[in-house]
């Protein structure tokens, strides 16, 4: 089935509305509800940017942009675990042609986190390495089937390399450690890890992934694994906050003409600083959707071009991305301090929007005074700063 035909649409679309039924219950279990998950996993969402070889879609990156945004409508965590899935197994794609066949061998997709955070150890050994450690932010593990977790291997000579390992989820225990003020559905519990051997062909320096020197890059033929790791995180990290914003707007723009101004005696949409708000909150979540989509647009068209993508291009897409999930934060604020005290009760949709989108702009990549910075020391010619870029 093609991602962009209109039964994937419309499927994506049913998904979402039962996705909003299952939200209260999925916050409160701390994970994406199982028959979420399987929904998704039908659609063939998670394969989008795996090689078609493994019976992947090998899509555009801009081609998550509909789909993510839309199921986010629904549950922003869930949402977000997916899109972290669909990056994840082209993360997957990376690996050598051994680590391939085997995260492929029953279906063209992983189910994976990837804290990428280097708070493991590796030292290496005849064939491979024993990897050790514990990694906090492990979005998806609460239905993976694989784990990627970044660790610092110690040369007998230089600095330190740091180093993603893949694992079988098996070889790695799940901590119990996710209770958070918002976006508590993606269980993104810790994993621990206690030296299990990793053979050599299922790791790869991180360098590689940032600078899109990757086994995969060199043996596939489809530019797509050619993109630098940063700016595809970048954008499809940032697309559960727009169909977050959009749901949020959305529900304000209902209540508004159905909520009645008991000591005022007419309904909020006769308000003209209520029809104030609400143009403001659409005029930024559209804003959002354009800057998401000429993102995804820059970094496609990268794709069909000798050079890659400069320092000063990666730095201003994790700019763009940020500024785009700062704006869907804004929109939401916007129509919740006038959505009345009873939009606050559990069960409603605007406070939960309200702190899953406040939590995800947490995310280091959205991290407002680290991105500004960043991009500030790039515009000025100087180095980023950080590796993500």
């Amino acid at each position: 089935m093609s991602t962009t035909n209109e039964g994937f649409r419309e499927r994506i679309a049913t998904i979402a509305t039962e996705l909003a039924g299952r939200a209260v219950e999925a916050e409160r279990a701390r994970k994406p509800d199982d028959a979420s998950i399987g929904a998704i996993e039908a659609t063939g969402l998670f394969s989008l940017l795996v090689p078609k070889r493994y019976g992947g879609r090998e899509a555009s990156l801009s081609a998550l942009v509909e789909p993510v945004s839309k199921l986010a409508e629904g549950c922003t965590s869930t949402a977000w675990v997916a899109s972290f899935y669909a990056a994840h197994s082209w993360i997957a794609s990376l690996f050598p042609e051994r680590a391939r066949a085997e995260f492929f061998a029953t279906r063209p997709y992983v189910r994976a986190p990837a804290p990428f955070a280097p708070t493991g150890t590796a030292v290496e050994v005849e064939g491979g390495y024993r990897l050790r450690g514990r990694w906090r932010w492990a979005t998806g593990v609460m239905h993976a089937d694989w784990a990627f977790a970044a660790a610092l291997v110690q040369p007998a000579a230089g600095p330190p390399e740091a180093r993603l390992f893949a694992l079988p989820i098996g070889d790695v225990k799940v901590i119990d450690t996710w209770r958070v003020a918002g976006m508590s559905a993606t269980g993104s519990n810790d994993i621990a890890v206690e030296d299990v051997f990793v053979p050599s062909y299922r790791t790869i320096p991180f360098e590689a992934f940032k600078n899109g020197e990757t086994p995969g890059a060199a043996e596939l033929d489809s530019p797509l694994y050619r993109i630098p790791m940063p700016p595809l995180l970048a954008l499809s990290a940032s697309l559960p906050a727009l169909g977050a914003a959009r749901a949020a707007v959305r529900g304000f723009e209902r209540s508004m003409k159905q909520r009645y101004m008991a000591y005022e005696n007419k309904h909020q949409d006769e308000r003209p600083l209520a029809q104030a708000r609400l143009a403001r909150a659409t005029s930024l979540v559209s804003t959002a959707e354009l800057i998401l989509r000429d993102v995804g647009g820059r970094i496609d068209a990268s794709t069909t071009r000798t050079e890659p993508l400069t320092i000063l291009e990666r730095a201003a897409i994790r700019m763009s991305a940020a500024s785009a999930v700062h704006a869907c934060k804004e929109a939401i604020q916007i129509v919740a301090e006038a959505a009345g005290s009873s939009a606050f009760f559990e069960d409603q949709p605007i406070q939960r929007l309200l702190r899953d989108v406040t939590v995800l702009s947490t995310h280091v990549v959205f991290d407002w005074d680290g991105t500004s910075e960043m991009y500030g020391r790039v515009l000025l010619g100087r180095k980023p700063g950080t590796v993500l870029v």
